[in-house]
């Protein structure tokens, strides 16, 4: 993918990739001295399974996905950040009602290089 070099990056790098889908997939293993993180993943509030196959441990969904639960779940049939031009305001409201619904940022356990 000629958006992400791999060739530019400092030796011992974190890459904190938050794109969906991923423009770094795949490329990790191109550089055993960088560190890849995937970021915009949330941890549901409960330990259900949704029987959706995201490539994701369970209980884990992609934020997109967690903001449209979110709405749903407070009956606010509208979108909030669609497309480029996202409202810092509505981003706001969304983590305030993550918190409420009690979702919450995951971050998986990995070794820092």
């Amino acid at each position: 993918n000629a958006i992400f070099n791999t060739d530019r990056l400092k030796p011992g790098a974190i890459i904190c990739d938050a794109s969906l889908p991923s423009i770094i997939a795949g490329k990790a293993s191109l550089r055993p001295d960088t560190t890849l993180i995937k970021a915009g993943l949330v941890s549901l509030p409960y330990p259900g399974d949704l029987n959706l196959d995201l490539g994701l441990p369970k209980g884990i969904i992609c934020a997109c996905l967690a903001e449209t639960m979110l709405l749903a779940l407070d009956e606010r049939f509208v979108d909030y950040s669609l497309g480029e031009n996202i409202n810092l305001d509505k981003m706001e409201e969304i983590a305030d009602l993550a918190t409420q619904y009690g979702f919450e940022i995951w971050v998986p356990e990995a070794p820092i290089r």
